[in-house]
């Protein structure tokens, strides 16, 4: 277990003890790039090695690997392991405690573990069915797709102006500014006990809805911006609605319409009987 400098290169070798001061990476290890040039073009699969953390400066010029010719590596996906892309890099690995993606060109590949802690401000993450997620925040700049879990549920989902599609159960989410929310599948905002909620509160906030099976939303609330179901091609149900002046709700779609256990709590523009009601963040 040893913290490893990146040697700077035009084409380096991931895996070579020459590319890290001398030591091959290792299980345990800390791998650090920092400012400076880096290529890396091979030695690129690395499945077997188990890191602590993999973090890469803001003042690196750094690609790893390509599309086609990503980094595969493991990061600590039983620990407490780290990997932060503050710049571009194509990343896929089999697991991280911590996930923070900083640069528009860095992309990450999650194929298992648990990621406790995701921040995307920029780039991009595609979260394989094998990885278990915790507490996601997408910024502006940044797109994250989860794909469906046999068990997972995402405990905590904020979507501050990205992008996000989800095709696993969310408990806490929010959508702000023009922050988009895609559930496909059979996603929903549930735990399982009714005590899911859903937060719209953006103008340009949309929640875009694709079901392939009929589902149950447990609360949602959208102080502005859009709950739009255009897609689905099964029941939907909100078992809790809340609507103000700013808010749209599709409430037809094909030959459905949303289905409410509770009828909507509404808040008309003020001067009205009702007020706006206050817009708290979860």
């Amino acid at each position: 277990m040893a913290t490893r400098y990146a040697v700077e290169g035009s084409a380096l070798d991931f895996s070579a003890a020459g590319t890290w001061g001398g030591g091959a990476p290792a299980n345990g290890d800390d791998l650090i790039i920092g400012k400076g040039f880096y290529r890396f073009t091979s030695g690129l699969s690395l499945g077997s090695v188990n890191l602590d953390s993999l973090q890469i400066s803001e003042e690196a010029d750094v690609e790893i690997g390509l599309p086609g010719n990503p980094l595969i590596i493991d990061i600590d996906s039983a620990g407490a392991g780290l990997i932060n892309l503050a710049r571009r890099g194509f990343i896929y690995h089999s697991g991280a405690r911590n996930v923070f993606v900083q640069q528009s060109q860095a992309k990450a590949y999650l194929s298992g573990g648990d990621a406790d802690v995701m921040i995307v401000a920029m780039g991009s993450v595609y979260v394989g069915s094998a990885c278990e997620l915790a507490d996601i925040r997408v910024l502006s700049e940044g797109d994250l797709e989860a794909d469906s879990h046999a068990s997972d549920i995402i405990a905590v989902l904020r979507n501050y102006g990205g992008n996000v599609v989800t095709r696993r159960n969310v408990v806490l989410g929010e959508v702000t500014d023009n922050g988009r929310l895609t559930f496909e599948n059979a996603a929903t905002i549930s735990d399982g006990s009714g005590n899911g909620q859903l937060d719209i509160n953006g103008v340009g906030a949309r929640v875009r809805v694709i079901a392939s099976s009929a589902i149950t939303f447990d609360d949602v609330k959208i102080w502005s911006g859009t709950f739009d179901p255009t897609g689905s091609r099964a029941q939907i149900t909100l078992t809790d609605s809340t609507l103000t002046a700013k808010s749209r709700l599709v409430e037809s779609y094909g030959t459905f319409t949303i289905a409410k256990t509770n009828a909507s709590t509404k808040y008309g523009p003020p001067g009205s009987r009702d007020q706006f009601a206050p817009v708290v963040p979860i």
